[in-house]
């Protein structure tokens, strides 16, 4: 079970990587947290 769970992750991991979805992702998740810190969204 571990092991298909590992490959998993590591398969969307990989796919997301390549596509630069996975830095589009982090870059959201970062402006919000920015957002609920009041802080402004873009680092200067």
């Amino acid at each position: 079970m571990w092991l298909l769970l590992s490959l998993l992750v590591y398969y969307y991991y990989r796919k997301w990587t390549s596509l630069s979805e996975f830095d589009l992702l982090l870059e959201r998740l970062h402006g919000r947290v920015r957002i609920n810190r009041n802080q402004k969204m873009d680092r200067v």
